[in-house]
């Protein structure tokens, strides 16, 4: 099938529009700058460079629709599913983490009461120690 100009025009306007982006992510995604995007778009290119050029780029069309085409029915579901089995996850984790914390925080303690018993009863028998040499 050959293309008209007006035909090749309007394809990458509704393939732009079906995609819903903007000229400018289409132009990034045809690999050419906004101006010459646009001009295809509204068929303002340069008729003399224009069949190998349109050629390059229904090739590219063709690769973005293919992967359009590649796009499982339902997969936004299911990503919406794994967002939230994920945010369930971190839940998850974060609560994990603070009991953890809780129980280093309380050995921390346990530690410090010990290291204080430890001192005082060292200071204790020190001391009755000195008493009974005198």
């Amino acid at each position: 099938m050959i293309m008209t100009e007006k035909d090749f025009s309007e394809t990458l306007k509704e393939l732009r529009n079906s995609l819903g982006i903007s000229q400018t992510e289409m132009a990034d995604k045809l690999e050419m700058s906004l101006r010459m995007y646009s001009d295809y778009e509204t068929g303002k290119y340069d008729k003399s460079k224009g069949d190998v050029r349109r050629l390059k780029i229904l090739k590219k069309i063709e690769t973005i629709k293919a992967g359009i085409a590649n796009i499982k029915p339902g997969s936004s579901a299911d990503l919406e599913k794994r967002i939230i089995e994920l945010e369930k996850e971190n839940a998850f984790l974060h609560r994990l983490i603070d009991e953890k914390q809780q129980v280093i925080e309380d050995r921390q303690r346990t530690i410090s009461w010990l290291e204080h018993f430890i001192n005082s009863n060292n200071k204790s028998i020190v001391g009755s120690s000195a008493l009974k040499k005198n």
